[in-house]
């Protein structure tokens, strides 16, 4: 995916000021984010519990492991 870095700065500074209680995400697109939140050092976070719910594509399992390993395995 060729998103520059400002765009995905952005969409964490969004998600950290919106601080949701779900995430309704792409999965192959989420777990491209937070490969660049961990080579960020960023985190998605929220003060309430986040909860996170995969559509519109099949999840495969190296973008599962790569957002369990990133989320957790309760998210």
């Amino acid at each position: 995916l060729a998103t520059p870095e400002w765009q995905i700065v952005k969409a964490l500074d969004e998600i950290e000021s919106y601080e949701p209680d779900l995430l309704v995400v792409d999965p192959t697109h989420f777990a491209f984010l937070t490969r660049w939140a961990r080579r960020l050092d960023r985190k998605i976070t929220s003060p309430r519990r986040l909860h996170t719910v995969c559509g519109y594509t099949l999840m495969t399992r190296v973008a599962r492991r790569q957002i369990e390993e990133f989320m957790g395995l309760d998210t």
